[in-house]
C-alpha cells in the first residue's frame, strides 16, 4: 500500500470556465502527515481543497487518494471513497443538536457503526459530550469548530481537509482546536489544512505549502517554512516572522 495518501499533480481549476484559479498546482501529503498550505488571499488555497473534495472544476491535472484518481468524481463519492472536507463557514446544522450532527456525518456509514464512532468523538472532544443535546447553532465557535471536525470523522475517513479551522477565533480557541487537530492525526487520519494563522498551524505541521498565483511558490518542512524570511515577508505580508 501507497504511503502518498493525496497529491495533485500540474492541477488546473477554477470557478468559471473563462477563469482558472490554479494553474499547475502540485503538493503531496504522505500517510499520517500534518500538511499545511499557505499564501496570501487570492492564492488560490480554498479553491484547492474545494477541487480535491469536488466542489470546483477541475480542468487539468491529476488528483489520487491513495494512488486513485478522484479528479472528477461527484462530492458524495469522494466522501465513500475516505476524504472528508469541513468548510471554513456554515459547517455545522444550526438547527440540529451535537449528537444529530454527527448523526448527519455518519450516514456513508449507515448506522451500524454510528454507536461506536459517536463515542469515540466524545471521547476526543469531550466538550461535545456535555453538550451533545444543545443545539448546535448555539455553540461557540471554537465548540462548533469541534462539531464540524467530529462531523467529518464520523464518516471514518483516511484523509481530512479543513479550510480555515482557525477563522474568528481567539488566540486561545486556536490553540484549542489545533490541538485537537494534532490528537486527530494520532488516531491515523491524515489531514491537510489551509490556514492564515501560519505560526500555530505550522507548529503542529509535519510540511507546508506557500501558493502564489495558483501555483507552489514555496515548499519544506514546517520547520524550514517557519524559519524562511521570505514566507514571511513576500506570501504572508509579515515582516518580523510568521504570524
Amino acid at each position: 500500500m501507497t504511503d502518498l495518501a493525496l497529491c495533485a499533480h500540474a492541477l488546473v481549476a477554477g470557478y468559471t470556465p473563462e477563469v482558472n484559479i490554479l494553474r499547475g498546482m502540485a503538493f503531496e501529503a504522505r500517510r499520517g502527515e500534518i500538511v499545511t498550505i499557505l499564501g496570501p488571499n487570492g492564492a488560490g488555497k480554498s479553491t484547492l481543497i474545494k477541487a480535491i473534495a469536488g466542489l470546483v472544476a477541475v480542468r487539468a491535472g491529476s488528483i489520487q487518494l491513495f494512488g486513485r484518481e478522484i479528479a472528477g468524481t461527484p462530492p458524495h463519492l469522494i466522501v465513500a471513497q475516505g476524504l472528508a472536507y469541513v468548510p471554513q463557514t456554515n459547517n455545522v446544522f444550526a438547527r440540529l443538536t451535537v449528537e444529530e450532527n454527527l448523526e448527519m456525518g455518519a450516514y456513508v456509514r449507515g448506522r451500524a457503526k454510528f454507536k461506536r464512532t459517536c463515542e469515540q468523538m466524545f471521547t476526543l472532544f469531550p466538550r461535545l459530550r456535555e453538550r451533545r443535546t444543545q443545539l448546535a447553532g448555539t455553540l461557540s465557535g471554537g465548540e462548533r469548530q469541534m462539531v464540524a471536525i467530529a462531523r467529518a470523522l464520523m464518516a471514518i475517513p483516511t484523509v481530512l481537509m479543513l479550510d480555515e479551522p482557525s477563522a474568528g477565533l481567539s488566540p486561545r480557541l486556536v490553540a484549542i482546536v489545533l490541538g485537537k487537530v494534532r490528537e486527530v492525526r494520532e488516531i491515523g487520519v491524515t489531514i491537510l489544512i489551509v490556514e492564515q494563522s501560519a505560526r500555530a498551524a505550522l507548529a503542529i505541521s509535519d510540511r507546508g505549502y506557500v501558493l502564489a498565483d495558483g501555483r507552489e511558490e514555496i515548499s519544506g518542512t514546517a520547520q524550514s517554512l517557519l524559519a524562511n524570511p521570505e514566507v514571511g515577508e513576500l506570501y504572508l505580508g509579515v515582516r518580523r516572522g510568521l504570524s
